[in-house]
């Protein structure tokens, strides 16, 4: 079962969609927290420390332009780049790469 709801962004966010039909590759900033696990006998101050110093979370990119950003909010642009769909994000501001549109909401289904 599907559930949709309607993401807005927050006031300093910024909701973007990709217009210009090119391909949006996505990274994943591993957190902190992932690394200090790797460490037996960490303590639950190192962990939140250490998540709280890099908190992880995602970013994309064209070439050697990349940027963080808060979320993906359609990933059918990144798992399956043959369908004509666009990449939308939620993030600070607009990529510096391609062309993007500022759209005041996304329905999402989750």
């Amino acid at each position: 079962m599907t559930a949709n709801r309607t993401v807005r962004p927050r006031p300093g966010s910024h909701i973007w969609r990709r217009i210009d039909g090119q391909f949006t590759v996505v990274g994943h900033k591993e957190s902190g927290l992932g690394y200090v696990d790797k460490f037996p006998g960490a303590s639950d101050v190192d962990r939140l420390a250490a998540q709280m110093q890099q908190p992880g979370g995602y970013t994309i990119g064209q070439g050697v332009d990349q940027i963080e950003v808060e979320d993906i909010l359609n990933w059918d642009d990144l798992t399956h780049p043959d369908k004509d769909v666009a990449a939308v994000i939620l993030g600070p501001n607009k990529p510096p790469f391609g062309e993007w549109e500022e759209l005041s909401e996304w329905p999402e289904t989750v």
